[in-house]
């Protein structure tokens, strides 16, 4: 018998035979798959429904009266029944074969052949099954089975409890079977037992299941076999016996349900024929016209009649379409208040909650509607690793078949939680199962419920007006594209899809941000636990470089939605652009929950640049970077609260990026250089200690001669002592000169004594020269930092203006800082590092291209930063009324960088001898002509000596002179006035030996020089 798996798309693995015993001339539709509307949340809904006849037709004397019409029959016996039936479910009149069937119950004596009574009563049931009755089909498959318990029945029986999570009941019937179950029951068995993760049991059903024609649903089960004893049978039958005592724990005493009664069930189908007929057509019809992609229509056809349970699933899978998991799950509450257990209606509420984030509530409806299939379970695992529980997932999920999609997943968080270490595994569970009973209980996720039709029906056109738009941006048509969207917006019916759509259309073609970001706000404010809209918003404000408030509005969300990883995506990206990738890695969190292209990707690259397998130097980065944070919003909110006294609390949201970004980038980079000389002190300290033990181990073998032990212990006592004194160096900065000091004293030594002291003077040298080369390094790395930091500054010359003018205002509005003195000669610094930043970088960022712009722009800063230097005297003496001046024109200038108006700097007249500035290459340049013509003497007679061999007097005497010479020429150079010094020494020296003034003796052997002599004498 060859079995096919039906109806998974409705949540219930039903099986449905080809051929077997009972209605064989009517067999001819059952090896067609059931169709039956969609309701999955997977998005393939791309098989279209057949073309449905007019079952009208058919049946003509169709009544909604439950009395039975026996004419209707028309003395029809048992074989014509079967052709009509046959007929019907060619026609997929499913409600045409249940009136047939009901009615010929309800008149036939029920004293026929069981076995015939149990395949109507079967065939009446999948006809319910297919018609969305399932209560009605449960009852009539329960009869069936205590009728004529075989294996079609039974399997099709329990199926469809498992589908609805009803293991209680699976549990009750079969704890209710007097007799062995038959034989085609054993795969089903199987599969309950071991999804309840019974071994024991689920290998005794694999056993029984192997016999026969059955075995080619079991393969066999050597895991099995082993995991229960292998070859050891009574450890086998110890372990049922175990087993048999948890499933009654598990789910309960067995007890047999009571039987339906058939004549009112019959009566009921007859009477809900019509309704699940027309349910059935309008379900078909919807599913065909979504598969035709016509949404619209769909919606309009669904919205048509009454709420039945075939049209609010087929109305769940239109709204996963349509992304619209609010009226989803709303559509689920309402075929809930229907029938709670409906297959597959709670796989689709915990999976639109889980895809909302709301794994609290997901997990309680798992918990309480869920059962132990595999869906229920794959679930449960999903939810578990979206929470960060790998070790609770991998258990939840239980050890998946060859046949299971997931199992390379699982088996993959199988050996990331302990493989096959077990008790790694259980103190990790231990740790999670804390966590989770912390879990807040759960809120309800779903407003209350509103119009549903026009709700539907407009998410319909959204989806209509959204693919439209989706065209026109493939063919670049993108101001059509918004026009749409734009002219689309409804306030009577306002749709957050279509806002977050207007909003991605204008932030990533029309380069419009300020207007997306107000369509993305607008968007998450009507649905707030929407992360499409909160995704988008965070990058809009990441894009405009406002990533302060970006963090303010991560920080506010719920505990519920910072667990999906659209956020914690949107949340390292943040970081990221901050520069802080310690950061950024932590807000990715566990790994567990993540997808693939995240966690072996962008999450993996982060690990290993914040020291992959070092959690210590993971600790100390992330300690460094969560102070930086905190001070940087700090500062940014006093920036904030300054600049909007100045320019407005609306325009101060919008400004306060200029500044941030600046501050932010500027202590990432003081922060980086920090780490930079830490790194090289803590490499030159270790590698110098290494090699200081080992010089001084062979030093003492050498010079000491001691053996290879006591040299090996000279070495690491040699190493210890200099990193002692590396440390101990660092706890005094100014420590220099007695450092060079105990170097030399240590080098005096090793050449004056030998032996042990010659040894100890070895180590201080060493240990000298190590703390010397770290501050040398240091020194150097420190410099590299400023250069850069300068630099910096320089390409950044309005944020970095701005930043020292607004922390400046901010110092002046406190009284208590006018009053100190060593504040104001801070801040006089402050103040000239702003005038050189207005002077020269500001007008170089804008490199202008004509020389008439560019002295235009050099003569307007020259005059705002006069008017900044004014500020120093008034800042200095503060004078009546000079706090006030200052202030004026600080917000001034504040306003004029924040907003780009630079037109509005206050000017003042620079002043005419204005100092004239070099730049680096002149200054370079003019020190390097300097030292040329200060040593081109001495050169000249270096180089000649080979060819000219001066003698030793002779050469002693130029060397003599050309270093007079150079020292003569740099003093005259460097210092102007060396000239006047020295003719006043001359004068001193002349005056000394009695000859006079040499200046006035110069002045008298001029021509006429005497004469004005006398005659100034004279005067």
């Amino acid at each position: 018998m060859l079995i096919l798996e039906i109806g998974t798309e409705r949540g219930f693995p039903h099986r449905h035979p080809i051929t077997r015993p009972g209605l064989t001339r009517s067999r001819r539709h059952t090896a067609r798959l059931p169709r039956h509307p969609q309701s999955s949340f997977d998005s393939n809904h791309t098989r279209k429904w057949p073309s449905t006849p007019n079952r009208f037709a058919l049946v003509t004397q169709v009544t909604t009266n439950p009395r039975v019409r026996p004419e209707m029959l028309n003395g029809m016996d048992r074989d014509r029944l079967i052709e009509k039936v046959s007929e019907y479910n060619d026609a997929d009149d499913h409600a045409g074969t249940s009136r047939l069937i009901a009615q010929w119950l309800l008149t036939h004596d029920p004293a026929e052949s069981p076995e015939e009574r149990a395949d109507l009563l079967r065939e009446l049931a999948e006809a319910q099954l297919r018609l969305g009755a399932e209560a009605r089909a449960l009852a009539l498959l329960d009869a069936a089975a205590r009728l004529h318990p075989q294996g079609w029945t039974m399997t099709l029986y329990l199926n469809t409890l498992r589908a609805r999570g009803e293991d209680q009941r699976v549990h009750d019937h079969l704890a209710s079977w007097r007799a062995p179950a038959p034989g085609g029951t054993w795969p089903d068995l199987f599969e309950f037992y071991r999804d309840l993760r019974l071994p024991a049991l689920a290998h005794q059903a694999a056993q029984h299941a192997r016999k026969g024609v059955w075995k080619v649903f079991v393969p066999p089960q050597r895991g099995l076999w082993w995991r229960t004893g292998g070859p050891l049978w009574f450890v086998r039958a110890a372990m049922r016996r175990r087993e048999q005592d948890r499933l009654v724990r598990k789910l309960g005493t067995g007890r047999a349900a009571e039987p339906a009664d058939l004549d009112e069930v019959a009566r009921a189908v007859l009477a809900a024929a019509d309704r699940d007929g027309v349910a059935f057509d309008q379900a078909a019809r919807a599913q065909r016209l979504r598969g035709e992609g016509k949404p619209v229509e769909a919606a309009r056809v669904l919205t048509g009649a009454d709420w039945h349970p075939l049209v609010l699933l087929e109305a769940v899978g239109a709204a996963r379409d349509c992304e619209d998991l609010e009226l989803a799950l709303r559509l689920c509450a309402r075929l809930a208040e229907h029938d709670a257990q409906y297959s597959g209606l709670v796989d689709q509420t915990a999976r639109a909650l889980l895809t909302r984030g709301h794994l609290r509530q997901a997990w309680d409806v798992l918990d309480t509607r869920g059962g132990h299939a595999g869906t229920f379970r794959r679930l449960r695992m999903e939810i578990l690793l979206a929470a960060g529980l790998p070790h609770l997932a991998v258990g939840a999920r239980g050890r998946p078949s060859r046949a299971d999609h997931d199992r390379a997943e699982w088996r993959n968080w199988w050996w990331r939680t302990g493989g096959p270490v077990p008790f790694l595994r259980a103190r990790g569970i231990r740790r999670e199962e804390i966590e989770f009973d912390s879990w807040e209980p759960a809120a309800d996720a779903t407003t209350a419920l509103t119009d549903l039709t026009a709700a539907f029906v407009r998410a319909a056109e959204v989806d209509v007006i959204v693919s439209k738009a989706l065209d026109l941006r493939i063919q670049d048509n993108h101001p059509e594209a918004v026009a749409l969207l734009a002219a689309s917006i409804d306030p009577g019916r306002p749709s957050a899809l279509l806002l977050t759509e207007l909003a991605s259309t204008l932030c990533y073609y029309a380069d419009d941000d300020e207007n997306a970001l107000l369509q993305a706000r607008e968007a998450r404010a009507m649905d707030p636990a929407s992360p499409s809209a909160l995704v988008l918003e965070m990058e809009i404000l990441g894009y405009l470089e406002r990533r302060h408030e970006a963090l303010v509005v991560l920080e506010a969300l719920p505990e519920h939605m910072t667990t999906l990883p659209e956020i914690r995506d949107a949340r390292s990206d943040q970081f990221l652009g901050l520069g802080l990738t310690t950061l950024a890695h932590e807000a990715y969190g566990p790994a567990a929950g993540l997808p693939s292209w995240i966690r072996n990707g962008h999450r993996r690259r982060l690990w290993w640049r914040t020291g992959g397998p070092l959690r210590a130097v993971r600790r100390n980065r992330l300690e460094s970077e969560r102070l930086l944070l905190q001070t940087w919003q700090r500062i940014g909110r006093n920036q904030a609260r300054i600049l909007a006294t100045v320019v407005g609390a609306e325009q101060a949201v919008r400004l306060r990026a200029v500044a941030e970004s600046f501050h932010a980038r500027e202590n990432v980079q003081r922060l980086r250089w920090s780490r930079a000389h830490v790194v090289t002190r803590l490499v030159i300290g270790a590698a110098g200690s290494v090699a200081a033990g080992l010089a001084l181990a062979w030093l003492a073998g050498e010079s000491l001669h001691l053996g290879v032990v006591w040299q090996a212990a000279v070495g690491l006592v040699g190493a210890r002592l200099c990193y002692l004194a590396q440390n101990t160096a660092n706890r005094f900065p100014k420590a220099m000169p007695g450092i060079a000091a105990v170097a030399v004293a240590g080098y005096l030594v090793t050449r004056l004594t030998v032996g042990w002291p010659d040894f100890i003077g070895a180590l201080a040298v060493v240990a000298a020269g190590i703390v010397l080369v770290q501050r040398g390094v240091g020194a150097l790395v420190g410099v590299a930092a400023a250069l850069t930091q300068r630099r910096f500054r320089r390409r950044e010359p309005r944020g970095a203006a701005l930043s020292e003018m607004l922390d400046l205002l901010d110092d002046i509005s406190r009284p208590a800082r006018r009053a100190d003195l060593a504040w104001r000669r801070r801040r006089l610094q402050t103040l000239e590092q702003v005038a050189l930043i207005i002077e020269s970088d500001l007008p170089a960022t804008f490199a202008a291209p004509d020389a008439h712009t560019a002295e235009q722009l050099r003569r307007r800063a020259r005059g705002a930063a006069a008017a900044v230097r004014e500020l120093k005297y008034q800042l200095v003496t503060g004078p009546a009324g000079g706090w006030r001046r200052i202030e004026g024109v600080l917000k001034a200038d504040i306003a004029a960088l924040a907003t780009g108006s630079l037109a509005r700097l206050r000017y003042a007249e620079p002043a005419s001898a204005r100092v004239q500035t070099r730049s680096r290459r002149q200054l370079v340049a003019y020190m390097v002509r300097i030292l040329l013509f200060a040593g081109l003497p001495l050169g000249v007679v270096l180089v000649s000596q080979p060819w000219l061999r001066f003698s030793e007097t002779i050469l002693n005497w130029a060397r003599l002179l050309g270093v007079g010479w150079a020292l003569v020429y740099v003093l005259g150079t460097v210092d102007p006035t060396f000239a006047d010094r020295l003719r006043t020494w001359f004068a001193l020296v002349n005056l000394g030996r009695g000859n006079g003034d040499p200046a006035q003796l110069d002045r008298a052997e001029r021509p006429g020089g005497g004469e004005q002599a006398a005659r100034r004498g004279e005067r």
